[in-house]
């Protein structure tokens, strides 16, 4: 079932007052000569070696894979902070003990961020 679109009930005016257009798009005749895209845009770009340039090798690798999993322990240590605060806030509103449940949250996010900072930094050394 196609959809038809619908046929304005009255002549669209032109802005300009002047008159009456017939249709809100001009007459846009087809177009008979389409440019061909060349064949060597065609084909995939690769990218060039660099003549003297070193390849990365297996510590590159194993390298990249630590300072990742670093990266992955300060942000763990990061959010843990933030959701012990967060928590301390939701007490806060809650109970209506206003600065202590945040520093409170603060306090304990620190010393749970660090255990697992060290738990984890102790795994990595196995």
């Amino acid at each position: 079932m196609a959809i038809e679109p619908r046929k304005p009930e009255r002549p669209i005016e032109s802005r300009s007052g002047s008159g009456v257009s017939p249709s809100p798009l001009p007459n846009i005749p087809p177009a008979r000569d389409v440019p061909q895209i060349p064949e060597e845009l065609l084909k995939p770009v690769v990218s060039p070696v660099l003549p003297g340039a070193p390849k990365p090798s297996a510590t590159d690798s194993r390298a990249m894979q630590q300072s990742t999993a670093v990266m992955g322990m300060g942000f763990d240590f990061l959010g843990t902070i933030v959701v012990f605060a967060l928590l301390g806030w939701g007490l806060d509103s809650f109970t209506g003990i206003t600065p202590f449940g945040v520093v409170s949250g603060l306090v304990l996010g620190v010393v749970v961020g660090f255990y697992r900072l060290v738990r984890g930094a102790l795994r990595r050394m196995r």
